[in-house]
């Protein structure tokens, strides 16, 4: 399976070891990483042109020296809470050196997996898809109202949701 982050920069001309990741067995994460950026250059343009600064978002919390703290569903705490930590279908969170060994790291870079919550914790925790889209539609509106993403990428991310918990 082509990781997605690697076909991007593929698609960019983006020098790289095409054997970099290939033999990687976690689940990259999915965080919406490029429509956060789209709405930070936005409200970078905007306080540049009106004075409106950018929204703030709390400092990650640490649990220790280089140690992420973690929510009851193992998300990391602080930062920008995206749907996808506070309506989670999935944790978050680093993978120890040896689990990650085939995924080509860089040095130095702390990547991000996916660990997908099972169905019985999903059932658990939303009812079934239908709880879990009307949740996840309330928190990107909310992000949308606050800026943390442009109202075009919140409806994307929708749509993408109803199509993951459709597969």
């Amino acid at each position: 399976m082509a990781r997605p982050h690697l076909t991007q920069l593929r698609a960019r001309g983006y020098p790289f070891d095409e054997s970099a990741g290939r033999g990687c067995s976690l689940a990259t994460s999915d965080v919406p990483i490029a429509e956060l950026s789209s709405a930070a250059m936005d409200n970078l343009m905007r306080w540049s042109r009106t004075g409106v600064a950018p929204p703030r978002a709390a400092p990650l919390q640490l649990a220790g020296p280089g140690v992420f703290a973690h929510d009851a569903n193992g998300n990391p705490l602080g930062g920008i809470r995206i749907a996808e930590f506070d309506v989670p279908r999935a944790r978050y969170d680093t993978a120890p050196a040896s689990e990650r060994a085939d995924c080509g790291v860089a040095p130095g870079r702390t990547p991000f997996y996916r660990f997908d919550f099972s169905a019985a914790q999903l059932t658990a925790m939303y009812g079934g898809n239908a709880g879990y889209l009307k949740a996840y539609r309330k928190r990107i509106d909310e992000l949308v109202a606050e800026r943390w993403l442009l109202n075009s990428d919140g409806q994307r991310l929708i749509t993408q949701a109803g199509r993951a918990v459709a597969a």
